[in-house]
C-alpha cells in the first residue's frame, strides 16, 4: 500500500494514470492521497503528512513536486531530509524537470488524443523548458480568448493517452517514477 502526496489533487491523479499504465492498468492501492495546494506547502505540511500516511499503513511514500526552475536534486534532497524520517518507511521524491506538464507534451499525439484538434510541436527535450504549462496553455487558445487547457481537468486525461516509451525516451525525471511502478 502506498501513500502519495504532491502539489495537487490533479498531480496525484496523473502520477496514478503514470503507474496504472506502467502496471499493465492495474491502480497501486493508495491508502492516503494529499495534494498540498503548491510546491511550498510539500515542505511546510510534509512532515505531518507523512506520519499520518505511516499512521494509515503507508508501506511506500511517494512525493512529487515540480522543480520549477530550481536545482532538483537539491529539492529532492531537502524534502527527503523532512519528510524521510517522519515517515520511517520507504520514500520516493520525484521531481519532474520543469514540471509534470514536460511529461505530458513529450508525447504531442496523446495530447491531440485527449483535446481534440490541439496541436503541439514535438520538443526533442521537453525538460528544457521553463514553462511547459504554458504551451499547453498557449497553443490550446487557437483563435479563441479563453484557453481549452485546463491542468486540473485534463493532465491525467493526456495521462491516460501518453506513450510511456516517449516520455522515457525524453524526459530523464521520468526515470524515478518508473523504477517506482515496478516496486509498488
Amino acid at each position: 500500500m502506498i501513500a502519495i502526496i504532491a502539489e495537487s489533487d490533479s498531480d496525484i491523479e496523473t502520477l496514478c494514470v503514470f503507474l496504472s499504465k506502467m502496471r499493465g492498468g492495474h491502480r497501486p492501492k493508495c491508502v492516503a492521497k494529499r495534494g498540498v495546494r503548491g510546491a511550498g506547502n510539500i515542505l511546510r505540511e510534509g512532515e505531518k503528512i507523512a506520519k499520518m500516511c505511516k499512521n494509515l499503513g503507508a508501506k511506500s511514500l511517494l512525493v512529487c513536486r515540480d522543480a520549477d526552475n530550481e536545482d532538483p536534486v537539491k529539492l529532492a534532497s531537502e524534502i527527503f531530509r523532512i519528510i524521510s524520517p517522519a515517515f520511517g518507511g520507504d520514500t520516493i521524491i520525484i521531481i519532474p524537470v520543469q514540471m509534470i506538464e514536460a511529461w505530458l507534451i513529450a508525447d504531442p499525439d496523446a495530447v491531440s488524443k485527449a483535446l481534440d484538434r490541439m496541436r503541439i510541436p514535438d520538443v526533442a527535450n521537453p525538460e528544457s523548458l521553463r514553462d511547459p504549462k504554458n504551451l499547453l496553455v498557449k497553443h490550446s487558445r487557437d483563435n479563441n480568448s479563453k484557453p481549452r487547457y485546463v491542468p486540473d481537468i485534463h493532465n491525467a486525461k493526456i495521462a491516460g493517452h501518453v506513450d510511456i516509451n516517449v516520455i522515457k525516451r525524453k524526459c530523464k525525471s521520468f526515470a524515478t517514477l518508473s523504477k517506482f511502478a515496478t516496486k509498488c
